[in-house]
């Protein structure tokens, strides 16, 4: 894969973290489709409207978001991003947040 497209995908992905430490819901939810799922600390599938709505209110928060870019292809229009995301954050002011993946 070509250096520039590594590149982007990066700084696209510099910009979503810059967006969670914010801890901007409506910055955050720009970078995700309506039908995004996530990976919960428990392991199960989590929604976006969930995730957004926990940051807005304030329950969740994020200190640090770290992503590696290690690949990425270009089909046309779309695109398969591989990359390696660390964040540390709280909920609800209590549990400290630590995941990678």
């Amino acid at each position: 894969m070509e250096k520039d497209t590594l590149a982007s995908f990066q700084e696209l992905l510099d910009r979503w973290a810059e967006a969670i430490v914010a801890n901007d819901a409506t910055r955050i939810g720009s970078f995700a489709e309506p039908d995004w799922t996530m990976l919960t600390p428990e392991g199960r599938p989590g929604k976006r409207a969930g995730f957004l709505s926990a940051v807005e209110s304030g329950n969740l928060t994020h200190s640090e978001m770290v992503f590696e870019v290690l690949e990425a292809r270009v089909y046309g229009d779309v695109a398969v991003v591989l990359a390696h995301g660390t964040n540390k954050g709280m909920w609800q002011g209590r549990h400290s947040l630590q995941m990678s993946g």
